[in-house]
This record gives C-alpha cells, sequence and structure tokens, in this order.
C-alpha cells in the first residue's frame, strides 16, 4: 500500500462531515503532543459541512500531526486497520459503526465514543470516551497504547468479538424482527 504513511500511527476512517467529530479529536490530537509523537491518519472523502474539518487539518498536517489520505480503496483498509497503532472513532452517533468492526477484525486497538450504536459494536473490547471531550478522547488514545492493550491477547479479543458479526447472523436476526413484527400487526386486527 502506498499511501505514504510511516510505519507507525494512529488512524480515523470515515468521511470528513460534522458528526464523524474530527474537530475534538484534532484537538485530542493536539493535547497528546506532549505525550504521543504519533500522527493521525485521516482516510475518507470529503463530505457536507467539512470546510472548518479540512482546515483544521491542514493545519495540523503542516505540523506533522495529520496526514490526509483522501479517500482509500476497500482493498487497501485491512492493511491500513491492522498497521495502525490504535483506530480512533469518536463519532457523535452512527447506525452501526462499521469503521470500529473492521478496526476490531484487524486486531487493532480501538477507541471510540460511547454512542449506543458504537458501544454494540465494540462491546467489552473497545475503549469509550466521551465525545465531547477531547482530554477523554487523548487518554482513551494513551491508554489504547499501553502493552496491555497492544498484546496478543487484546488483540485475539478483538478479533473475536469482529467475528460475532457476520452476514448470516445478521440475515437470522433480521428475518426474526421481521416475522415478530408481522405477528403484532396481524394480531393487531
Amino acid at each position: 500500500m502506498a499511501l505514504g504513511i510511516p510505519d507507525e500511527y494512529l488512524l480515523i476512517v470515515g468521511t470528513l462531515e460534522p458528526r464523524k467529530n474530527h474537530q475534538n479529536l484534532f484537538e485530542a490530537i493536539q493535547i497528546l503532543d506532549r505525550r504521543v509523537d504519533l500522527p493521525l491518519v485521516v482516510a475518507g472523502r470529503r463530505g457536507w459541512d467539512d470546510e472548518l474539518i479540512l482546515a483544521q487539518a491542514k493545519a495540523l498536517a503542516t505540523k506533522g500531526r495529520v496526514i490526509l489520505t483522501d479517500f482509500v480503496a476497500d482493498s487497501d483498509l485491512p492493511g491500513l486497520y491492522s498497521g495502525a497503532s490504535a483506530v480512533v472513532y469518536p463519532s457523535w452517533y452512527e447506525g452501526f459503526g462499521l469503521p470500529v468492526a473492521e478496526a476490531m477484525a484487524s486486531g487493532a486497538a480501538v477507541v471510540t465514543s460511547s454512542a449506543p450504536a458504537l458501544k454494540e459494536s465494540g462491546g467489552n473490547v473497545a475503549l469509550y470516551c466521551d465525545p465531547s471531550d477531547p482530554e477523554c478522547i487523548a487518554d482513551r488514545i494513551v491508554e489504547a497504547l499501553t502493552a496491555k492493550q497492544q498484546s496478543t491477547e487484546a488483540r485475539d479479543a478483538r478479533q473475536a468479538r469482529a467475528r460475532e458479526f457476520n452476514w448470516d447472523r445478521s440475515g437470522i436476526a433480521l428475518a426474526g424482527v421481521l416475522q415478530q413484527l408481522e405477528a403484532e400487526r396481524i394480531g393487531a386486527r
């Protein structure tokens, strides 16, 4: 993968838009400047209302703290995730949190927000932060870089959690919900 990134880095994957909470993550990166010397790789296309996000990213890029990659092909994402020292995803809200599941599948340490969908995705193997608190985001990043979170056992636990999400299981669960709704609709007649 030729994205021009160093061997060690933090990673966020997702469209540049306010709900992904890049601004508070960028503040956390500035806080970390005193504690962690890893750049944040920002992989994602431009999105809606992204001008301030892009301006902040470019300002941090001039200091070597952020690397903007723009779009990354699906075929390159597994390598990008598995090479990250930690994946950070402090989104305000999500429907599921696919980047969290993808990061766990690679075994990467994951820092994510306490949004309900992300807690559902990350289970007991992700590290959670208050998305409104850059200091909390920074603290969880530091924790993600500890020997305990970087251990083989922690990596294996994250990969096991990711394996819980598969299309067969999702289809069965969806069919069950649809059957229940149909039964309730018939019962309401």
